[in-house]
């Protein structure tokens, strides 16, 4: 038995982001095997969490303190240190706090950092013991996106390329300093094989529940996109999709409706309020009903950011989906998903779903298998454990 150190900043109970789906099943999985020690930011959920859990997780929060929350403008930004996303996280404050949880537990054999917003940290700590780190994003693709979208006469072009180049290097400082990284999918392992030369790298993707039941109740006409609109991949593609996309769909298929489900600022609602055939649902208690009501679900996501869990659970619930390639990332021979990457081709491909390309049983069924086969969390996290295991056993063996 393994005595792990799992720090993570996303563990909001129950899940209904795709950070927290990862963080509370791989720690619960972890658990189920080893002396599991949970440091993580302090929320209401927890004290749920603690009290529909019989076994008493070990749980202790970092301080509130966090980092710069600053705005910051175009110029400020130019010549900042601070790095997007980053900033946000006090480094000295997590570390403080991993010094704290070693003093009452002792020290650890597995320290495992949940995203590099927590794993940057260890550049103030030295550890001993095995260091994970977990990737959930590259913070450098998704620099690099916004930088692709911005015309080079810009002045943000250059402001995006600036900051790019500073989130790899940083990136590449944190990375140096784990002994192993896992990653989603090949494509992620082939960037930080490249930022890091010799890495170890696992490939660990994300996972759903499986629904062991379906009941279509699709009315021809929904579309449907599941996400966290707070998360800039997602708030970039709704807007992406809104402005671009949507009028011709609409103009095509005058009973479409758009669905939009998961977290989302006032401020990104307003854009969608003057609209009849958009609804905003916001946090919902359960995404199945929406799945099977669902004629098709989409995926505007154009910069890297890992398998996404939205595109697992729609090929779960047998719901055909049209998808950019970063979107649908891992998945490019899936028959069942429409790739484009275009406004004129996405709304095509929405059209042909809507009236005349109609997928066949079968190729529903064998998306849906793949799923069961090989993307529930249950065998993702077993997975993770005989990872973790054979790290711990290789450890012992070098001793």
């Amino acid at each position: 038995m393994a005595k792990i150190l799992y720090i993570t900043p996303f563990f909001n109970f129950p899940p209904k982001d795709g950070a927290s789906y990862r963080s509370i099943y791989f720690f619960e999985k972890l658990s189920q095997r080893h002396d599991v020690v949970l440091l993580t930011y302090p929320n209401e959920s927890l004290e749920l969490y603690l009290n529909q859990n019989d076994c008493k997780p070990k749980i202790h929060e970092l301080s509130e303190k966090s980092g710069s929350n600053k705005i910051l403008s175009f110029f400020q930004r130019l010549f900042s240190s601070e790095l997007p996303g980053f900033a946000s996280h006090d480094i000295n404050s997590i570390s403080e706090n991993i010094e704290k949880v070693i003093l009452e537990y002792g020290k650890f054999d597995v320290y495992y950092f949940a995203t590099q917003l927590m794993g940057q940290a260890i550049l103030k700590k030295k550890l001993n013991g095995i260091k994970v780190i977990d990737l959930y994003d590259l913070y450098v693709e998704h620099r690099q996106g916004k930088k692709s979208d911005v015309p080079m006469w810009k002045p943000y072009y250059w402001l995006f390329l600036l900051e790019a180049m500073r989130v790899k290097k940083y990136e590449r400082k944190i990375f140096e300093m784990f002994d192993h990284v896992l990653v989603t999918c090949d494509e992620e392992a082939t960037i930080v094989d490249k930022l890091v030369n010799k890495a170890s790298i696992f490939k660990l993707p994300n996972g759903v529940n499986y629904p062991k039941k379906i009941k279509k109740t699709s009315e021809i006409g929904n579309i449907l996109m599941v996400g966290n609109f707070e998360h800039a991949p997602n708030r970039e593609g709704i807007l992406w999709f809104y402005h671009k996309v949507w009028k011709t769909v609409k103009r095509r298929y005058v009973n479409s409706k758009l669905i939009l489900v998961g977290k989302m600022p006032d401020t990104l609602k307003d854009y969608f309020s003057n609209d009849m055939n958009i609804k905003v649902e916001g946090i919902v208690p359960s995404l199945d009903s929406y799945y099977e009501m669902a004629t098709c679900v989409i995926i505007p996501i154009f910069h890297l950011s890992g398998i996404k869990i939205k595109l697992l659970e729609a090929m779960a619930h047998r719901v055909p989906i049209v998808s950019t390639h970063s979107g649908g990332m891992g998945f490019e021979n899936v028959q069942t998903i429409r790739f484009a990457d275009t406004p004129e081709s996405f709304a095509d491909a929405i059209h042909k779903l809507l009236t005349d390309d109609i997928i066949p049983e079968h190729e529903l069924d064998k998306t849906r298998k793949i799923i069961y086969e090989g993307f529930t969390w249950n065998k993702i996290g077993n997975d993770l454990i005989n990872i973790i295991e054979s790290l711990e056993k290789n450890r012992f063996l070098r001793l």
